[in-house]
C-alpha cells in the first residue's frame, strides 16, 4: 500500500548564508542526468530574471556538442543583469532539474522534487535560479513545473506556485498554504513563443501540472500579467501632498536595491510629475540615478483580492532599516524610462527622457553625460517583460513578510513573518 504524499513540498537543498540581505536564497539543484549533470553547484534563486543560467564548467569534462545531441536546445542568447551590467551569453537547453526535499506530512515524508526549465549553459561558472511572474512562458520556470516523488508513495503533481521565506522555498499551492496572505490577483494572459529550437532532440512543451480551466482558457497555456502598486514620492523638504505614480509590482529577490523604472515625466493621477529634488547623484558609466537621500517612497498594494486594508510600506533614502523592516538595505536607483513594447500591458505616455536641467543635483550629469539608456532587468523573454512603468523592490521585503505566488489561479500576495 503506498502511502499518499502531502503537498506543499520544502526544498531541502538551501545553502545557509551568513546575511540574506547581502545574498539572497540560495540552493543546490542536481541539472541533467546521466553523463551530462551539474551538482554541487550554488544557485541563487532570482525572482527578478527567468530561466536558469549554469555554467559549462560545471557539466564536467563536456562541451556544447555533447549537450546538442542530449538536450533540445533553443539556440544562443545573452541574459542582462541590472543594476549590476553584468551578462551571460550561452545556448538554452530544456533539462530536467531535481532538488531534495520532503513533504508536508507529520512526520514528513523524504522526496525527490523533479522538474525541468530552460537552462542557459554559458562559458565558465555561473549559477542562477530565475524563477519570476512577470508573465514569461512557464518552461522557463523551475518552480511551476514540479512533482515529487518518494518510495512506496504516488508521484504527486504540485500545483504550479511557490512560497518564499528568507530560508525556505515551498513549491505547490494549497487553500492552506494560502490563507493569510494578502495582495493582488493577476490577469491571465497567453504564454509568450518559446524560441525555435535549433536540434532535433524530441521536445515535449511543459505546462504547469494542473490541467484546470479558468474563463474557459486551460490553464496549462496561461501566464499572468504582474501586479499594479502604487508608488508614492516624497522628495527632501516637499511641503505639498507627494505625487503617487501607478506602476507595476516586482519583487527580486536577486538584488537588495530598489530600482524604480518609469519616464522621468510620467505624471501620477494629479498630473504631477517626478519630483526633481527626489534625485540625487547620476552614475554615468551604468545610466543610473541615486534617489537622494531623506527622499521618502511608499509602495501600497491596493485593497483587493483577499483584504479591504491593502498593504503599505515606507523607507527612507540614506536611513537603515532596523531589523524586520521591509526597506531596502542598499540603495534607491532611478533606471531611466522603460520601453512599451510590453504585449501585456501598454502605458500610455513620453517614451524618452527629456533633457535634463539645472532643477536636478548640480552633481546629477558631468559634462558630456548622455541620459539613462533604456534598462531591462534579466529576462528570458525581453519583448514580453519589462517594458512597463514598475518598482523592483528588492529581495528586503522578506525580512518582513513570506511571498506567494499562485500561478494556478493568479494570485500575489504576502504575509507577515510571526
Amino acid at each position: 500500500m503506498k502511502s499518499p504524499l502531502k503537498t506543499p513540498a520544502v526544498i531541502h537543498n538551501i545553502v545557509k548564508m551568513d546575511d540574506f540581505n547581502k545574498s539572497g536564497i540560495h540552493v543546490t539543484p542536481t541539472i541533467g542526468d546521466g553523463d551530462t549533470i551539474c551538482n554541487n553547484t550554488n544557485f541563487q534563486v532570482d525572482t527578478g530574471s527567468s530561466g536558469i543560467v549554469a555554467g559549462l564548467e560545471n557539466f564536467g569534462l563536456i562541451g556544447y556538442e555533447e549537450l546538442d545531441k542530449k538536450y533540445p536546445c533553443f539556440g544562443v542568447y545573452t541574459m542582462h543583469y541590472y543594476p549590476s551590467t553584468i551578462s551571460h551569453t550561452g545556448k538554452w537547453y530544456y533539462m530536467p532539474v531535481c532538488f531534495a526535499g520532503t513533504d508536508s506530512s507529520n512526520p514528513p515524508i523524504a522526496v525527490t522534487i523533479q522538474s525541468h526549465a530552460m537552462v542557459l549553459v554559458c562559458p565558465g561558472s555561473v549559477g542562477m535560479m530565475g524563477v519570476s511572474a512577470k508573465g514569461e512562458n512557464p518552461a522557463f520556470n523551475v518552480f511551476l513545473q514540479a512533482s515529487m516523488s518518494a518510495p512506496y508513495c504516488e508521484t504527486v503533481p504540485l500545483d504550479p506556485g511557490y512560497t518564499l521565506f528568507r530560508e525556505r522555498v515551498l513549491l505547490g499551492t494549497t487553500t492552506s498554504n494560502m490563507k493569510g496572505y494578502v495582495g493582488s490577483s493577476l490577469t491571465m494572459v497567453s504564454p509568450p513563443p518559446l524560441p525555435t529550437q535549433t536540434n532535433d532532440v524530441k521536445f515535449t512543451p511543459p505546462f504547469p501540472s494542473n490541467p484546470a480551466s479558468k474563463d474557459g482558457q486551460p490553464q496549462d497555456t496561461a501566464c499572468w500579467t504582474v501586479p499594479p502598486v502604487t508608488l508614492q514620492i516624497t522628495a527632501p523638504g516637499q511641503d505639498t501632498p507627494a505625487p503617487s505614480y501607478p506602476l507595476c509590482f516586482e519583487l527580486d529577490t536577486g538584488i537588495n536595491q530598489v530600482l524604480i523604472a518609469m519616464p522621468y515625466d510620467f505624471a501620477d493621477t494629479t498630473g504631477n510629475p517626478l519630483p526633481p529634488t527626489a534625485l540625487g547623484q547620476y552614475n554615468a558609466g551604468a545610466g543610473q540615478w541615486f534617489f537622494a537621500p531623506k527622499t521618502t517612497l511608499t509602495v501600497t498594494f491596493p485593497p483587493g483580492a483577499t483584504s479591504d486594508d491593502g498593504i503599505s510600506y515606507s523607507w527612507t533614502v540614506g536611513v537603515a532599516p532596523t531589523a524586520g523592516e521591509a526597506g531596502p538595505t542598499g540603495p534607491t536607483l532611478y533606471m531611466g524610462p522603460p520601453t512599451y513594447t510590453s504585449t501585456i500591458q501598454q502605458p500610455q505616455g513620453p517614451t524618452k527622457l527629456p533633457p535634463l536641467s539645472g532643477n536636478l543635483s548640480p552633481e546629477l550629469l558631468p559634462p558630456g553625460a548622455k541620459p539613462a539608456p533604456e534598462h531591462h532587468a534579466a529576462t528570458a523573454q525581453p519583448l514580453q517583460n519589462n517594458n512597463f512603468p514598475r518598482v523592483n523592490v528588492g529581495r528586503c521585503p522578506l525580512n518582513a513578510w513570506s511571498y506567494l505566488f499562485d500561478a494556478q489561479n493568479g494570485f500575489i500576495g504576502f504575509k507577515a513573518i510571526g
